[in-house]
């Protein structure tokens, strides 16, 4: 898997080369152990879609903010980039930003889905797609991010208790 990058108008792909690359060796090589060590996997599956992939786990410390000015979102479906719809990016800023406004994250997945199920021939980039389930889609993802910010939480509380 690779990162596309845009910098102006230049698009830069990021990968460490190699046969089948693991996502955790992109990330090492392009952004760094020190961003590596703040995500944490991400995995839901469902009988509909397989989701995997990485997060940011630290949702008290915003240490993201010194790195990044902005979030980042990297997302594939079948390991292709797509833009993600809007609806699941506000979700995931309304998330992150109820456990810390000032904290920015960054958030890699990969949605494994039966090429049936959506339609990538929105616009000619191919960068748009549609689901057809996109509510099931769409409940799982918030279940899960809730659920996994909340238990990063909880641990960081423990943490600071001992």
């Amino acid at each position: 898997m690779n990162f596309l990058h845009r910098h102006d108008s230049w698009d830069v792909i990021l990968s460490n080369g190699g046969p089948n690359p693991k996502v955790r060796d992109n990330i090492l090589s392009v952004l760094g152990k020190k961003v590596y060590e703040t995500l944490g996997e991400v995995k839901i599956e469902t009988d509909y879609f397989k989701m995997e992939g990485y997060a940011t786990k630290s949702v008290t410390s915003g240490s993201m903010k010194s790195s990044y000015k902005k979030d980042m979102l990297y997302f594939f479906v079948n390991k292709r980039p797509v833009n993600l719809n809007k609806k699941f990016v506000n979700l995931l800023s309304q998330i992150y930003r109820q456990h810390n406004p000032n904290a920015k994250y960054l958030v890699i997945l990969n949605l494994t889905i039966a090429p049936e199920e959506y339609d990538i021939n929105i616009s000619p980039d191919k960068k748009e797609i549609v689901f057809k389930k996109t509510n099931a889609i769409y409940d799982e993802f918030k279940k899960f991010f809730e659920g996994f910010l909340e238990e990063q939480k909880a641990t960081s509380k423990m943490v600071k208790f001992f």
